[in-house]
């Protein structure tokens, strides 16, 4: 086994560990849920509902996987009704770190969660490496904590060596990222999306037509990085509104997309209102669209993505690593014709 990458989000998760009882780490498959959890702490009991036995326990005897603690319970999307289990370990001993629940699924998003563990749990949410981060450089989230910075002044952002097109488009899930080969990876993204069609989406709900759901993956591809309305694409895939709607809360569920909202003063009179689509990972989109090829420099896919993409990846890896908690949002000029991009908002302010 090789070594293991240190993860930004490691504070983060470990900060959470010491404050409250139940840690809820969700995120797209790949991205190094389980990993990290036990390097933070190997010793810890853990157990996975991906093994038939253990969700046959979970599902029959819950009760019984809490009874080792500090404890990991992985892929817990496919039993959600452990968490009233959860719930009544915490309220007989309630005592931090004790629970660590992963999945590939927000659990706050899934119908047939039986409770939100208010006030004994955090949600958090680990996303694919960002380049700076899988080349371990050092130092690297300074330029974006200063932006929080009271006397920030952006003639201060540091110029970044490097290939940063090539790096941008490599993806970052661990295990693509350790392919060398750019048709190879290709081929590594094209079978991560069948693989969620075929097995993950079954997990989450009863979708009655595979290729209609596929069909909205292809063109909320298209529509990455651009003012999402719903009706048009509902239109183009010839699919009922409510229907359209479900699928794309699916993806988004499934930890795939990012809706992103606007920032406006006064939502009843926001001239921009719709949100902007994001896919997780960046190179996930040729594979959606028939390509076996991943997007590079030299190809038409950088010019059919554009900037917004890459620097939604770094936003949103370095950022939460740096405030705990904080929210993504756009803005927009007056008549809503251009974009002034995105930034991380604290949720306490």
């Amino acid at each position: 086994m090789g070594r293991i990458k240190p993860r930004w989000f490691r504070r983060n998760l470990q900060t959470a560990l010491r404050v409250l009882p139940v840690t809820v780490l969700t995120g797209a498959r790949q991205t190094g849920k389980t990993t990290l959890t036990q390097a933070i702490e190997p010793a810890r009991a853990y157990f996975t509902l991906d093994d038939v036995g253990v969700l046959d326990q979970a599902e029959r005897n819950p009760d019984s996987l809490l009874a080792t603690r500090p404890v990991i319970l992985d892929e817990v999307q496919r039993a959600p009704q452990i968490l009233l289990a959860v719930k009544r370990a915490v309220d007989t001993q309630r005592r931090a770190g004790d629970f660590t629940l992963t999945g590939s699924a927000n659990l706050l998003l899934m119908k047939h969660v039986s409770d939100t563990l208010a006030g004994r749990a955090i949600y958090l949410e680990l996303r694919p490496f960002c380049p700076t981060e899988w080349q371990e450089r050092k130092d690297t989230l300074l330029p974006l904590e200063r932006l929080f910075a009271p006397d920030f002044d952006w003639r201060e952002w540091p110029d970044e060596p490097g290939d940063w097109p090539t790096w941008l488009l490599r993806g970052g899930f661990p295990p693509a990222l350790q392919i060398d080969s750019e048709t190879d990876r290709g081929l590594w993204f094209a079978a991560y999306v069948q693989t969620y069609l075929e097995r993950d989406l079954h997990q989450l709900s009863a979708v009655s037509s595979l290729p209609d759901f596929q069909r909205v993956m292809m063109l909320a591809a298209q529509r990455t990085g651009k003012l999402l309305n719903q009706a048009d694409l509902a239109r183009d895939a010839a699919l009922s509104h409510p229907t359209t709607h479900r699928y794309l809360n699916l993806l988004e569920t499934g930890c795939l997309v990012t809706r992103i909202r606007p920032v406006v003063a006064n939502p009843s009179v926001a001239f921009i209102k719709a949100p902007k689509l994001f896919w997780t990972d960046l190179v996930l989109q040729p594979g959606l669209l028939g390509s076996s090829c991943p997007p590079t420099p030299r190809n038409a896919w950088m010019r059919v993505f554009g900037w917004s993409k890459p620097c939604f990846r770094l936003w949103t890896r370095g950022v939460p690593s740096i405030h705990n908690g904080a929210s993504c949002i756009f803005g927009a000029t007056v008549r809503g014709t251009k974009s002034i991009s995105f930034w991380k908002k604290p949720a306490s302010s």
